[in-house]
């Protein structure tokens, strides 16, 4: 039966077991073949060999077997050398010492390349290679030899020799870790895991054809070196060839093959770099595309406000502005060219320069055109990040349409407006004049049946009274009525004697005591003034009343000199009261548009706007003050 046949039949952990207690006499076998060798070449001066394989057989033995093995591995190996090392005459403390010395280069070397080398097949490119070289070929060896340089000094060396010592020692290391070791451990590599397979032949062909040039040139080296060179080193007869047979084999391929992997990912990081452009450069086409097709202008800006990409349409109109010197292009700096144009302009660099500044996350501007004529335009700025960078949006809209809607809506509403007025003039006059005098005459007819009739029945004569006492309630409240729809006093004696009434009867009516403060100098206003202000004295006295829980309230009327040429009448209505509904109440300024606000206040508003005022609402947990402003010419 073969030996094959044999571990065939074993289990697998007893074919492990017999593989651990075999493989250190195996190395150890294999040492002291590699010594004999090594003597067989030839021996230099103080028992050097040029070439020493055994500390390679020792590399390859850490390499390839598990660390709890290697106290093994020496302990077998130290025989082999003693036999090996009987026929050199050397004594034995010096042959100890090398053993030693040869035992310290292999573990360094193993422990280094197993630290340093993450893969364990060291040659299967560049990087490992060279790792393999520098620790095991320069590294390793050149410290040891530190140490072995002394082992001759314990025979017969001098210490003055101790620099050849070391060369030597060195030389003969370096070289068995140059050849024997790289060929064995890519041999090996997965032979042993995989079994014999035609692969796993042609390296053991490699590693036969290496080892046979390199016999045959140390051979030549000894045996034909011609006398005259024998005092020449000769290990340098014979080294390079190894060498260059290692390189040519190893370190040539790894790097051919090295270049094939980077190459190879390199081609694969262009194709994945060209991808990436082609995408980027088809989302900046739709991009632009998309921007082209809007009919607003639009610019992208940086944080220092230069241009960075525009639209189609910006581009047509930085054309058109061009020829008064107004540079909009790609490139140029947006607020410096604001800042040198037009007022809206001016005022559209300050408000960008809030946007960036982060002061304000938009902004918004109308201004009317002064190029194209009857053209409004809404300017709006935003702020975006990208890549840790800042961008500002710019657009610009036109909004004509929507400025002409409004301009109708208003007029529609001043017109709804008046139409309101005429009808609570009429109706108050039809109260006044109709249904009053009715009732009068109702109570003149009640009142005379009580003195022609003195025969009534008690009965009678209270339900009578009764209906007199209601007639007269009657006849009151429509005459409030009346009066609140359209107060005769505001045609015949103005807004102040107006306003004289209305804080007396809502002050009988609410018990809240209004202060008046009217400057003496107002004089008559127009028709539809008068009547703008006295509904926003109206509205803003309800308000007190329902809202604010104030006791007092003020109304002051003035007349001031307005910004622009002309003065204008400033009527104010204060209150000390809790201020208005948080749903309902407004920032401080001007009444937003934006706001759900009542129809109240809405149409206070709307009325001040029609005949070129403004309302203003400050509000604070002190009270809330309602300004009206209207100019007066």
């Amino acid at each position: 039966m073969s030996a094959g046949a044999i571990l065939n039949g074993l289990a697998p952990r007893e074919r492990q077991s017999l593989g651990q207690v075999a493989a250190p006499f195996l190395v150890a076998l294999s040492y002291f073949l590699g010594a004999k060798a090594a003597f067989a070449i030839g021996m230099l001066t103080q028992q050097f060999a040029p070439f020493w394989p055994p500390n390679a057989v020792l590399l390859c033995a850490f390499l390839r077997m598990p660390r709890r093995q290697w106290p093994a591995i020496i302990l077998a190996c130290l025989p082999a050398h003693i036999l090996a090392e009987i026929g050199a005459a050397m004594p034995a403390l010096q042959l100890i010492a090398a053993f030693a010395c040869n035992v310290t280069v292999a573990l360094l070397n193993a422990v280094a390349l197993v630290r340093f080398v993450p893969r364990r097949d060291w040659f299967s490119g560049l990087d490992g290679t060279v790792r393999y070289l520098a620790i095991t070929v320069v590294a390793n060896p050149a410290l040891v030899a530190c140490a072995a340089g002394f082992e001759p000094l314990l025979g017969n060396g001098h210490l003055g020799d101790y620099g050849q010592f070391w060369w030597r020692w060195y030389v003969s290391n370096a070289l068995g870790n140059l050849t024997l070791a790289p060929l064995f451990l890519t041999a090996t590599s997965g032979l042993l895991l995989r079994g014999f397979r035609l692969a796993d032949r042609g390296r053991v062909l490699e590693v036969a054809l290496l080892m046979s040039g390199l016999a045959i040139s140390c051979g030549l080296a000894f045996t034909s070196v011609p006398s005259a060179a024998a005092g020449l080193f000769p290990v340098l007869i014979y080294l390079p060839m190894p060498f260059l047979l290692a390189i040519a084999v190893r370190l040539l391929a790894a790097l051919a093959e090295e270049l094939r992997h980077s190459n190879k990912d390199l081609a694969l990081a262009l194709d994945k770099r060209n991808c990436a452009e082609i995408a980027a450069r088809a989302t900046r086409a739709l991009l632009q595309s998309s921007l082209n097709a809007l009919g607003s202008r639009f610019a992208i800006l940086d944080a220092s406000g230069r241009i960075l990409t525009t639209n189609a349409s910006w581009d047509d109109a930085a054309t058109l502005i061009a020829q008064r010197g107004e540079q909009h292009f790609v490139g140029r700096n947006y607020l410096e060219e604001c800042d040198r144009g037009r007022p809206h302009q001016q005022q559209i660099a300050a408000g960008l320069r809030r946007v960036i500044g982060g002061e304000v996350p938009e902004f918004r501007l109308e201004y009317r055109s002064d190029s194209i004529g009857g053209r409004w335009y809404q300017v709006r700025g935003t702020r975006f990040v990208i890549e840790r960078e800042l961008r500002v949006v710019v657009a610009h809209e036109d909004i004509t349409e929507v400025k002409r809607s409004e301009d109708a809506l208003r007029r529609l509403s001043g017109r709804l407006m008046r139409a309101q007025d005429e009808s609570r003039r009429q109706i108050a006059r039809d109260l006044h004049d109709s249904t009053a005098q009715s009732l009068l005459a109702a109570r003149l007819g009640i009142g005379q049946a009580l003195r022609r009739s003195p025969r009534l029945t008690r009965a009678t004569r209270a339900a009578l009274e009764e209906s007199r006492a209601l007639i007269d309630e009657s006849q009151r409240e429509i005459r409030t009525v009346a009066y609140l729809l359209h107060p005769p006093l505001l045609d015949e004696a103005g807004l102040a004697a107006a306003l004289r009434w209305l804080s007396d009867g809502f002050s009988k009516r609410t018990e809240i005591d209004i202060a008046l403060d009217l400057a003496e100098d107002i004089e008559r206003l127009p028709a539809e003034t008068e009547a703008a202000l006295f509904r926003v004295a109206q509205e803003a006295l309800t308000n007190v009343h329902r809202h604010s829980g104030s006791r007092t309230a003020r109304i002051v009327l003035r007349r001031t000199l307005a910004p622009q040429d002309g003065s204008q009448v400033v009527m104010a209505i204060e209150d000390n009261g809790c201020g208005m509904p948080a749903e309902f109440a407004p920032p401080l300024g001007d009444l937003p548009h934006d706001r759900h606000l009542g129809i109240g206040l809405t149409g206070m508003r709307e009325r001040l706007h029609q005949l070129g005022g403004n309302l203003r609402i400050e509000w604070s947990a002190r009270g809330t003050t309602v300004q009206a402003t209207i100019p007066c010419g």
